[in-house]
């Protein structure tokens, strides 16, 4: 199988947005997976721009995808985004930037964006309430991916308070409102493993042609903190790796990285450095790539 393995601009993000292609060739990465959110605060703060990006991306040959956003960090204090939310103003400005990060996208050449379903406003609300909502925002921001011819990457999303897109069901059920193409899957491994340590591969082997991209990352077992670097997790290391394994042969397209030590230690251009390299040594030995 042809694995690109990238990881995420944020693992550099003590770096101008428009350095981190370079900073991950020089490391050995393939791809790299943007975070719009960041990009754009520091294109507000005039630390980047899209012009330097692009030229980035051009220089380098790096694969590129789109991580849509999560957050506002433009405005005080910041903003978490859902596009399936009830209450409109946040859910229409949810769906505004999505619809921005596909534009981005199609902009600086990319085919895949990968994207968060949305979550409850409220633990203790019932999903089924939310289900028409984002059926209804979906079908905006799936128009907007056909006209760019952008794959959107829907994202299972882990064992956590409000979130209801969690199984390989839930994904399958968004995807067949639409009669769509452009429509696929993202599995992120530790997300699947929160819901039982079976489930990574069985969620690979359901979701089958819909599977689009992946994302790979420790569980810091300690606090079960997800995303943390495979260097972190001692408990689990050996597991990741024989799934690693697993994903090797049996997927065709970008892994990407996301363990970093944000929340765990200070953030400084040498620790991050440090993640990047781990994190890849590591897949790289997992996986059998160069």
């Amino acid at each position: 199988m042809n694995n690109i393995i990238a990881t995420t601009t944020g693992l550099v993000s003590e770096f101008p947005t428009h350095e981190a292609p370079v900073v991950l060739k020089k490391a050995g990465y393939e791809g790299i997976e943007i975070w719009p959110e960041s990009f754009w605060l520091k294109e507000k703060n005039k630390e980047t721009s899209f012009e330097k990006m692009k030229k980035a991306m051009k220089t380098t040959g790096l694969k590129g995808v789109i991580h849509s956003p999560i957050k506002d960090l433009t405005v005080d204090p910041i903003e978490k985004l859902n596009i399936c939310s009830i209450h409109e103003d946040l859910r229409l400005k949810s769906i505004d930037l999505n619809l921005k990060s596909i534009k981005m996208a199609k902009d600086l050449g990319f085919h895949l964006v990968n994207i968060h379903p949305g979550w409850l406003d409220r633990e203790k609300d019932n999903p089924k309430k939310y289900w028409p909502i984002l059926k209804e925002s979906f079908e905006i921001i799936v128009k907007e991916a056909e006209k760019h011819n952008i794959i959107l990457a829907i994202e299972a999303m882990e064992k956590r308070s409000k979130e209801f897109v969690i199984r390989v069901e839930d994904i399958k059920k968004l995807i067949s409102f639409y009669n769509s193409e452009n429509l696929g899957a993202t599995l992120d491994l530790v997300h699947a493993f929160t819901h039982g340590e079976e489930l990574p591969l069985k969620h690979m082997e359901e979701l089958g042609i819909h599977l689009r991209h992946m994302h790979v990352s420790g569980h810091y077992g300690i606090s079960g903190k997800t995303h943390c670097p495979f260097a972190m997790d001692k408990t689990h290391s050996k597991y990741f790796r024989n799934i690693l394994k697993e994903v090797a042969l049996n997927y065709d397209g970008i892994i990407t990285i996301e363990g970093h030590t944000r929340g765990i230690i200070p953030q400084e251009k040498k620790v991050q450095l440090k993640t990047i390299k781990d994190n890849l040594e590591f897949v790289r030995s997992a996986i059998g790539g160069k």
